[in-house]
């Protein structure tokens, strides 16, 4: 058994090593969108196997199916396999995904470019961040929101007039952290911009009650700042360390006040549990690859590509149609508990990994990073700063979420990227362009627009 956990080791070693390398390859003329799948994967794969082994494997007491996965040694193999082959998939579409940028003075003149038409883009950017302030006015029931965490609000016991309003402010708010990230890029003074907006973010945060909410305005804060050209290599990776301390503290506070978790009250031992839960996927990766390779199990899904039926059915009330089939996130859930597949009140926090492995099996590993480099290019295509965005967001959140919590966005996405016209060639140089929101009566010939 020990030198299965070495063998585990060593291939996070690897793919430590291909990680650092597709990092290296997004050099100062090179943006890659598929650099960040490279982190986040890095992240939510290979980093708990480095907790492993200074803390040591997780005990999952109230998680039957994830202590079995964690301790299987066949499953263990083939996790290693996979955190091996997944980033080498990433890097080999890198160059795909990215775009030249022939120095900061690009980024300056689009920024330049933008403020040409700032009266008509910050009225546009500015209703998008009303849209949500003047719904919350309309709320069927405004104590839903007095409680932050969306776990405290027990959206699922609420009528449905409350679930569904829910799921369109939630909407707005995210394409409202989207017109702030906007509104940073353009703006010509930084700090002021972001002081203005904080409390609007602020209510964003609140409103969607997710962590993934606040991971999501950092990480626009942070490419807003970034594309912007006016700040060194230093400030930006002292930058992310800023936003990586503060978002630590701010995951802390979050497990102990909106959760009830933290040492002092459910001793080291849960606590770590959780946090590896929450933070990381490898539990629900080799969850998946578990209930393939071992037939004894019965698998997460019934039947293959089922996925691809559980999101064609999201539309349908669940009211007038008691069997429909229950989430991805619910059968995991139901997986870890070992309990019967069936409908729950809470689901499990997933990733595109897990899923593709319980949709096509062992091929799922290759299916997963292909079908993320796909997504990257796609917004790396357009050329366009305000597309890389909305598909950074779309690639986080596929990576950390399953895609039934945030199919409106994903299909907002999906139709931007598909009526945005291709901009330059696959690896040409970067051509500024104006916001995609501005009427083309305002644009010079010169810039290209929807």
């Amino acid at each position: 058994m020990t030198e299965i956990f070495l063998f585990q080791a060593f291939a996070a070693a690897i793919g430590t090593v291909l990680t650092v390398s597709g990092l290296w390859r997004s050099g100062k003329e090179t943006f890659s969108l598929g650099s960040f799948c490279l982190v986040i994967t890095w992240w939510v794969l290979i980093a708990p196997v480095f907790l492993d082994v200074i803390f040591g494997m997780p005990d999952y007491t109230y998680w039957p199916g994830f202590f079995e996965a964690s301790r299987e040694p066949l499953v263990i193999c083939v996790y290693a396999v996979a955190i091996v082959i997944i980033p080498l998939v990433l890097l080999m579409g890198q160059r795909y995904t990215e775009f030249k940028i022939s120095g900061r003075k690009e980024i300056r003149t689009l920024t330049k470019r933008v403020g040409e038409f700032g009266k008509n883009y910050q009225s546009i950017a500015v209703a998008i961040l009303i849209l949500p302030l003047a719904m919350f006015l309309f709320a069927p029931d405004y104590s839903f929101y007095a409680k932050y965490a969306i776990q405290s609000r027990n959206i699922r016991s609420q009528a449905s007039d409350v679930q569904w309003f829910h799921a369109l402010l939630q909407l707005a708010c995210h394409v409202g952290v989207l017109a702030s990230a906007l509104i940073l890029v353009q703006s010509k003074r930084l700090l002021v911009a972001s002081l203005a907006l904080l409390p609007v973010m602020f209510f964003f945060a609140w409103i969607i009650g997710k962590r993934s909410g606040v991971a999501e305005i950092a990480a626009l804060v942070f490419l807003a700042v970034s594309v912007r050209g006016k700040i060194s290599r230093a400030g930006l990776v002292g930058l992310a360390a800023g936003i990586a301390l503060l978002f630590g503290l701010y995951s802390a506070w979050y497990q102990a006040a909106a959760r009830g978790i933290s040492v002092e009250t459910v001793g080291w031992s849960e606590f770590y549990e959780g946090v590896r839960i929450d933070f990381f996927r490898d539990d629900t990766m080799k969850l998946a690859i578990c209930r393939v390779v071992k037939t004894d199990c019965s698998p997460i899904l019934d039947f293959f590509g089922e996925s691809a039926w559980i999101y064609s059915t999201l539309p349908i009330p669940r009211s007038s149609w008691p069997e429909k089939p229950i989430s991805y996130g619910m059968s995991v859930a139901c997986a870890a508990r070992d309990y019967p597949r069936q409908q729950l009140s809470w689901s499990m926090t997933t990733s595109v990994f897990d899923e593709v492995v319980s949709n096509f099996g062992l091929s799922g590993i290759f299916i997963g990073p292909i079908m993320l480099n796909f997504l990257a290019w796609r917004g790396a295509r357009t050329k366009n700063l305000e597309l890389c965005l909305v598909t950074v967001v779309v690639l986080v959140l596929f990576m950390f979420q399953h895609l039934s919590a945030w199919m409106p966005i994903f299909l907002v996405w999906w139709v931007m990227t598909s009526t945005y016209p291709k901009i330059g060639s696959r690896r040409g140089k970067f051509t500024p362009q104006a916001p995609m929101l501005l009427p083309s009566t305002s644009v010079p010939k010169s810039i290209s627009t929807w």
